[in-house]
């Protein structure tokens, strides 16, 4: 959440009222367009379930009057008196003669009856009476009942079947027949079978004919023995077990077989229903996933609609605010140029409201801060200036140097070489830093400055440190302010190498000429650091002292802000001081 305050605090302002724009837009639209989804998913779940109803109930109509067309078509052959008496004479019958008699009958009355049948009904594969007696076989209507001692049928129907209609599915074969008993023949002393083939696809085709989009079908047997199943998924991954799909939807409540039940397992949409005529039970089932795929236009819709209105409320806002927004990024450029040290106002308003108050402010403000720049900085200057020819002036260099020469003389005829050379190098020092009285000096002078005063400190430190010069010649004839080298190289000794006793001092001075007319100076060394609060409290208020701080003012004052001094340095192995000035001739 910081984050994104953050975030927000650092965005220009046109971006705020924009994002303000697009948020207000965006939320309502985004409640609607999810409100929307929803009613229409629970409007288009619930025409799902109606339509799911509709197209089981039709599915099942559809099968249950094929299957009360081949019943009453079994009713019909089991209960006519010609077929019985035909099928069911006794060989010891003088009625029957001969064995050519018997075809005679078959070819007369069974035969043109059954052709009749089939030709009425195409989708019937075979129609097949089974005898106990020792009839000779017909075709493939009439044949003797040892010929089903092994169907699965007759296992099923045992030997004292009732005069029901059963219906069998062998799903692999794949194959859908009735059986039953011919009820007339015990009235012959006999015993008999009709079977009745039809083909799978025509019982069940109602089921793969539904305009329900994705779907899938499952039927079964009383047993819940998978006899048919259809699917019409674009993958595999929507396709159940039966096994599975039984289990979750009929076992656990066999009440579902009684009548329309629709099962919401927040996976899929099941609908179940019993086929009363033969026992089976059918269920059709959508995943929830493929409904929601219908979802996705109405989505489609609504964000387009939505970055419609976001774009439009971003056009309306950017146009109705340009002209606050236009005023106020002017005034921020004003106000980075007067950061910039450039104090000119550049943006006036003649508005009346809280925005032209702000600019009108904002121009009085600068106007005073001219003001008091040349009443109190350039004062402050001017004042800085003095003191520094008051401190020159207070020196007499003639006095000073005779001083020095007769010091330098004494330490000659007295054989003492030291001191002799400590009087040059101080009559030096002062030579060059007193420079006649002017703040302005040649780089070249400088550096032989602090080369006196450098030299100097090696005598009084017994020679403990190592000095490295790295100037440029290209750099010496051009200006620097007088004394800038001196306080920092005396910091270096004094809290740099002094303060380290741990490995020898070293002390190096380099300067090179930059790119875009610029001179770098650097004084490091290879001292005991500092951290990096104290190095940047080296430039500000809270130092104390003359030193770098002073220094770092000085160059501000001469060239401006954009020089000055940089302080790099890292605790134990040392310290860098960079003085950035502009090249300038003498």
């Amino acid at each position: 959440m910081n984050w994104i305050k953050k975030k927000i605090n650092h965005m220009p302002f046109r971006r705020k009222i924009l994002l303000f724009i697009f948020v207000i837009s965006f939320v309502p639209l985004l409640i609607l367009g999810a409100f929307s989804c929803v009613v229409f998913r629970r409007n288009l779940v619930e025409r799902e379930k109606s339509n799911m109803r509709d197209y089981m109930s039709q599915a099942v109509l559809g099968m249950e009057n094929k299957i009360d067309i081949y019943n009453n078509l079994s009713d019909y052959i089991a209960y006519n008196q010609t077929i019985s008496n035909v099928i069911g004479y006794k060989y010891d019958n003088p009625q029957y003669s001969s064995s050519f008699e018997v075809y005679k009958q078959l070819r007369d009355f069974v035969d043109p009856l059954v052709s009749g049948v089939k030709y009425f009904n195409q989708d019937m594969q075979s129609l097949t009476l089974y005898v106990d007696s020792d009839i000779v076989k017909h075709d493939s209507t009439i044949t003797t009942l040892n010929d089903a001692q092994d169907s699965e049928w007759k296992k099923k129907l045992g030997d004292n079947p009732d005069n029901e209609i059963y219906w069998f599915v062998e799903q692999d074969v794949p194959k859908v027949y009735l059986v039953r008993n011919m009820p007339l023949l015990p009235q012959l002393e006999s015993e008999g079978y009709l079977y009745i083939e039809v083909e799978y696809n025509s019982i069940f085709d109602m089921f793969s004919k539904m305009e329900s989009g994705q779907y899938g079908v499952v039927i079964y047997d009383e047993e819940g023995e998978e006899i048919y199943s259809f699917n019409s998924f674009d993958t595999d991954k929507y396709i159940l077990d039966s096994k599975v799909l039984y289990e979750e939807t009929i076992s656990e409540d066999n009440s579902l077989k009684n009548s329309y039940k629709i099962k919401d397992n927040n996976r899929r949409f099941t609908v179940v229903k019993e086929v009363t005529k033969v026992g089976w039970t059918a269920v059709i089932y959508k995943p929830d996933s493929v409904i929601n795929m219908s979802i996705g236009a109405l989505i489609s819709v609504v964000i387009r609609v939505a970055l419609v209105c976001i774009i439009l409320s971003s056009l309306t806002a950017t146009i109705v605010s340009g002209r606050y927004v236009n005023t106020i990024e002017k005034m921020t450029e004003n106000m980075k140029e007067v950061e910039a040290g450039k104090y000119e106002v550049k943006i006036h308003s003649d508005s009346e409201d809280e925005v032209g108050s702000l600019i009108r402010g904002f121009g009085n403000m600068v106007n005073r801060i001219n003001t008091l720049i040349n009443e109190v900085y350039k004062g402050k200057l001017f004042q800085k200036e003095a003191e520094m020819k008051a401190l020159q002036a207070q020196i007499n260099p003639h006095f000073l140097y005779n001083s020095l020469s007769l010091i330098n003389w004494k330490a000659i005829e007295a054989k003492q070489p030291d001191i002799s050379r400590i009087t040059l190098l101080l009559s030096k020092f002062y030579r060059t830093s007193l420079n006649k009285g002017k703040n302005i000096t040649s780089i070249k002078d400088e550096i032989s400055n602090i080369q006196s005063y450098i030299d100097i400190q090696l005598m009084m430190h017994d020679n403990g440190f190592d000095v490295e010069y790295e100037i440029d010649h290209d750099i010496m004839n051009y200006s620097i302010p007088n004394l800038l080298l001196q306080p920092i190289v005396e910091n270096a000794i004094d809290h740099g190498i002094d303060m380290n006793t741990d490995k020898r001092g070293l002390i190096k001075v380099s300067g090179k000429l930059l790119d875009g007319d610029q001179i770098e100076i650097m004084v490091s060394d290879n001292g005991v650091g500092m951290s990096e609060e104290t190095a940047e409290q080296m430039l500000t208020e809270s130092s104390k002292g003359y030193g770098v701080k002073n220094v770092n003012e000085r160059i501000k004052h001469f060239y401006g802000e954009e020089y000055g001094i940089t302080v790099k340095s890292v605790m134990g192995e040392g310290t860098e001081i960079i003085i950035l000035i502009p090249a300038m001739n003498v």
